[in-house]
């Protein structure tokens, strides 16, 4: 028997991954093997499949989430991909969901369109959060606006007259013909 064959299961070992992006594309392939050759479903396929994981690739357990390691085990449908599966179950674990890394993409393949997107509004989000924090403190002088500027009374004024308008009648659809 070659030095390459495992004794006991017939199989080749698996090459050492000399960076996580090579891990990754091990482990979703030992991923997609495994998913095709068990019967197991659901939470008992999760815990077999990372059990597999803990045994073969001990450090693919360490190196990437536990989540990320179960998207690949689920069958996108419906125009997702596994970044799709990947952000939902970080929502529903409480975990944050880490930007696409080299590592993450050899895991999980490229992110579809919708996930680019997400990604994108999630770092316009912390920009504005830091920008508002920055707004929202104190000003030097005391006030919002320098004292006798117009156009901060006429927005004053206008606030002030829309919140003493009472709503329309339940019965009012706007562009009911009368």
């Amino acid at each position: 028997m070659s030095s390459a064959m495992n004794a006991y299961a017939g199989r080749p070992r698996p090459m050492v991954a000399r960076t996580d992006a090579e891990l990754g594309v091990q482990v979703r392939q030992a991923l997609w093997r495994f998913a095709s050759n068990t019967r197991l479903r659901g939470t008992a396929r999760d815990k077999a499949a990372l059990a597999t994981l803990k045994s073969r690739f001990p450090k693919a357990v360490s190196a990437f989430p536990e989540s990320a390691l179960l998207a690949v085990l689920r069958e996108p449908q419906g125009g997702t991909c596994s970044w799709d599966a990947f952000r939902v179950l970080a929502a529903s674990n409480g975990e944050p969901v880490p930007k696409p890394s080299a590592a993450l993409t050899a895991l999980l393949g490229r992110p579809c369109q919708r996930c680019k997107t997400a990604f994108e509004a999630a770092d316009v989000a912390v920009r504005e959060r830091a920008m508002l924090a920055a707004a929202s403190g104190p000003s030097p002088t005391g006030r919002i606006w320098a004292a006798g500027d117009k156009e901060a009374a006429a927005l004053v004024a206008s606030a002030r007259a829309a919140a003493r308008r009472s709503a329309p009648p339940s019965h009012y659809r706007p562009g009911r013909p009368r």
